[in-house]
């Protein structure tokens, strides 16, 4: 059945959306230190180009140095391959679960507030991942992203989607 924006959706619709994955809705506040696997142009900060082994080498020694009681915010200050969040102390954008990129989703669900993720492999390197807040959503505070998000799988697609 096709939605358009006027067309009703019913409770016992957004009701399914939501008990189907209610961790889609949970808001998160993340942080993190990206380490690149290659040199990336301006939007990265490494010098020369880092392969595979020694991205991963210097992620875990970074995850050792968080598990020994390192600063996060400073550590990614000064390693972070993340030119836009390093001089946030690797700070994030609020994100709703529902957003997370695929490979980020088993990491970030699993930690508990304060915890540092193992190194993540993201499409250009490794993330160590710092939940910093969790809002676990319930279906009143998040009927309206539901419904939202179900409009939007109704859209029909262009060919090139």
């Amino acid at each position: 059945m096709e939605r358009t924006d006027s067309a009703a959706i019913a409770e016992s619709e957004i009701r399914s959306q939501f008990e189907a994955q209610p961790w889609a809705y949970d808001e998160y506040r993340l942080s993190h230190i990206f380490i690149a696997a290659q040199t990336m142009g301006s939007k990265t900060r490494p010098k020369t180009p880092r392969s595979e082994s020694q991205a991963l080498t210097l992620a875990r020694m970074l995850k050792r140095k968080l598990d020994a009681g390192a600063d996060f915010a400073n550590l990614a200050r000064t390693t972070s391959d993340d030119a836009a969040t390093a001089p946030l102390g690797g700070a994030l954008s609020s994100i709703f679960g529902l957003y997370l990129a695929d490979e980020f989703v088993v990491a970030v669900r699993t930690l508990a507030v304060g915890e540092v993720s193992k190194p993540t492999r993201g499409p250009h390197g490794y993330h160590l991942i710092k939940l910093e807040e969790k809002h676990a959503a319930t279906l009143e505070t998040a009927r309206v992203l539901v419904e939202l998000h179900m409009r939007g799988e109704a859209l029909p697609r262009s060919p090139a989607d």
